[in-house]
């Protein structure tokens, strides 16, 4: 297939496997507010697109198994700088309270930069995961809810890509700027970022086929690269 090239990419989860893919493809990723969230399924997201003003901004409760922080407005859970591994100690009040603010300020920040992609005349791609949801009937329905958050907070030259396991492909509710592709199978929820399990050939293909305009210079490590 021919490459097609996007002056964005934005990973809108629903977890962080888009993400870790496109950074094994190419090397970089461009921060932005989902791309390392847990949404957990298209009509959360969707609602939390619906009232972004309230977003990160009624506070965040600690979950302890993944040291994520759940957005209480939300529901969609957020990872903070501290790292999830079972022989780590408990994190202290202290060490808890600044890994929230950190968050919070992040939040903040990644929520400007949200809107100034969806909103400006550069080509932008939003990546989502399809989970369970994918062979569901409502699908149609839960995507063009997404399209219209995405279109009520000013959406312009954006297109929508989902990748599914390729047993649900052909269950793919065709639609004006939507494309679908799929792997053969996606990583185990509790390993997202191990670069061998799962379909790494087929995650590789589709971020050859749709690929970034320009190589951004990395600007930190990630967890997972010390893993």
């Amino acid at each position: 297939r021919r490459c097609q090239k996007f002056d964005r990419f934005v990973i809108l989860g629903f977890n962080c496997e888009p993400a870790f893919r496109f950074f094994t493809r190419w090397g970089f990723l461009d921060p932005s507010l989902f791309a390392w969230a847990n949404s957990g399924d298209l009509m959360r997201l969707s609602n939390a697109l619906m009232e972004f003003s309230r977003l990160g901004a009624e506070g965040f409760d600690f979950h302890p198994v993944s040291r994520m922080w759940k957005c209480r407005a939300s529901g969609i859970y957020f990872h903070g700088k501290m790292k999830a591994c079972p022989e780590d100690p408990e994190p202290t009040e202290a060490q808890l309270a600044a890994d929230r603010d950190d968050l919070a300020a992040r939040i903040r920040h990644l929520k400007e930069k949200f809107l100034a992609y969806v909103r400006n005349e550069k080509s932008t791609v939003f990546v989502y995961r399809l989970g369970k949801e994918a062979s569901e009937p409502a699908l149609d329905n839960k995507i063009k809810l997404l399209e219209r958050a995405l279109s009520g907070l000013g959406a312009k030259n954006v297109q929508l890509l989902f990748v599914c396991e390729r047993k649900a492909l052909h269950l793919m509710p065709a639609g004006a700027n939507r494309i679908f592709r799929a792997v053969s199978r996606f990583n185990p929820p509790d390993d997202v970022t191990n670069r061998k399990k799962g379909d790494p050939s087929g995650w590789r293909r589709i971020y050859d086929e749709f690929a970034p305009a320009r190589i951004i210079p990395k600007a930190h490590a990630f967890k997972f690269e010390s893993e």
